[in-house]
């Protein structure tokens, strides 16, 4: 060989070699279970786990201890959202402890699985998962420990959420549109029940154990639920019963919490007894706005003896509320509270009530037809409103038809206008715990607005029976309905 001829040879093996050398030293790191070869799919129960994605994009957390999956790189079209156990060159893994926020956001249109290999993984992120509809399956570490909000908001093919144990937190919406949604296990960590977290889950119901012997539904592991958020269960509508949630550790339950749950009849209080009631817990001092409106099958509710006040619209439009009797210890009856509760038939005042607000109990009666096509009027009869009640708001009373008594106590400070108006469709009887001159004094202070009873009996006349035996004769002013009804 001529010694040109063996300089170049040795030139190409020297380029040869250092082209091999940068092709090693500029290798990603790859997951756990990844190198140069694609590993084998594994078993588990029978199903088959995805092999891990080498498309992630990772970075460090904060004291380097572990790896946190920020995106999913250039790959769009992932179908399986498989999270390694560790990350890192072959001699320097780490575990992979989180799912950033909306890490998975580009994927949402594709994504149908997500696996977790291996129990490192603690938190998922806000809105990690959110709008992938297509997710139906998912497998959790047994170390996770944090569920951020709007986690999976909208995966709506989602059936199952099997919680592990280590969960000890779930944020606000993380269910948020899982229509699908037939099972969820809450944790026995779980103290509070977030904003909106299951709402719009339409198929979730209560826990039962299927045909193949399987529990199914809502399983509660917890008895420590201290909140229940505005809106949590709202339209959960196949849920019957809550009281696994209502504790003696339960001190709030939010607005619009269980607004729309259809199906919501409590459960019965006994063995032997038939009737399902809904029993509010001690702790609960206010029922907040709209709470249990038109629970449309919520027929039984028994208050607590700490119960301060109903807020507005809480019980509008359950319409098989047939009675309801107040604990002493209210004192507000909210705006609309139990508006259109047409099955409502027996109401029961407390001493200690002191407003019974706008519209509290309006259209409280059914209006049906005989065969002659005859009215026919239900609902409630009568009213006795205690001596503690200061003021009957506008419309409290409007609209209830079948309503023949009504025995105001002698605390009346105001009755406001409307505030039976168009009520007792044939005839109301009033009465007045006090004397004439009482009733005549607040007529004359203006406490007493003209048209509260407009459209009883003689449309713009009426009597007050006193307790002294003398009727006030009252006169009403023409205006009309349209006029008289607020908004």
């Amino acid at each position: 060989m001529t010694k040109k001829r063996l300089l170049i040879t040795i030139s190409v093996i020297i380029v040869m070699m250092l082209s091999a050398f940068s092709l090693v030293a500029c290798k990603k790191p790859t997951p756990d279970g990844e190198g140069d070869e694609t590993p084998p799919v594994e078993e588990t129960d029978g199903n088959k786990i995805p092999d891990p994605i080498n498309t992630f994009d990772f970075e460090l957390n904060e004291d380097g201890t572990g790896y946190i999956i920020t995106g999913i790189g250039s790959k769009k079209d992932i179908k399986s959202a498989s999270i390694p156990e560790v990350y890192g060159d072959k001699d320097d893994k780490k575990p992979v402890v989180e799912i950033a926020d909306n890490a998975f956001v580009y994927a949402e249109n594709v994504l149908t699985s997500i696996y977790v290999h291996g129990d490192n993984l603690k938190k998922i992120g806000n809105g990690a998962f959110s709008n992938s509809s297509g997710i139906k399956t998912m497998r959790l570490s047994n170390t996770l420990t944090s569920i951020g909000d709007y986690a999976f908001k909208n995966c709506s093919a989602l059936i199952e959420a099997d919680l592990p144990e280590s969960v000890e937190s779930i944020g606000n919406g993380a269910f948020l549109g899982c229509s699908k949604l037939a099972k969820v296990v809450i944790p026995s960590k779980i103290t509070n029940i977030g904003e909106q977290t299951f709402m719009g889950c339409s198929a979730l119901r209560n826990e039962f154990t299927n045909k193949e012997g399987a529990v199914e539904g809502l399983i509660v592991k917890t008895n420590k639920i201290v909140t229940i958020g505005n809106e949590a269960f709202r339209n959960c509508s196949k849920l019957a019963d809550v009281s696994m949630f209502f504790t003696e550790q339960l001190t709030t339950i939010g607005a619009k919490a269980f607004m729309g749950c259809t199906d919501l009849v409590g459960k019965a209080q006994s063995e032997d007894s038939k009737v399902k009631e809904l029993v509010i817990p001690k702790n609960i001092v206010k029922i907040q706005e709209e709470t249990f409106r038109a629970c449309t099958k919520l027929a039984n509710v028994v208050f607590n003896d700490e119960l301060l006040e109903i807020g507005e619209k809480a019980f509008m439009e359950c319409k098989s509320i047939k009675a309801v009797e107040f604990p002493n210890s209210l004192k507000i009856i909210g705006k609309h509270a139990f508006e259109e509760t047409s099955s409502l038939e027996n109401v029961i005042l407390n001493d200690g009530l002191e407003t019974i607000d706008d519209y509290a109990f309006a259209k409280s009666s059914g209006n049906g037809f005989d065969d002659e096509g005859n009215h026919i009027y239900t609902g409630l009869s009568e009213i006795v409103v205690p001596n503690s009640v200061k003021v009957i708001g506008k419309f409290a009373f409007t609209a209830c038809y079948n309503l023949q008594k009504v025995t105001f106590g002698t605390g009346i400070e105001y009755i406001a206008e409307g505030a039976f108006r168009m009520s007792g469709k044939n005839g109301i009887t009033f009465n007045f715990e006090g004397n004439s001159s009482e009733w005549q004094a607040l007529v004359d202070g203006g406490k007493i607005e003209m048209n509260f009873a407009w459209g009883c009996d003689d449309i713009l006349k009426i009597n007050v029976a006193c307790k002294d035996g003398v009727n006030v004769e009252m006169t009403f002013a023409t205006k009309t309905p349209e006029q008289t009804e607020q908004g």
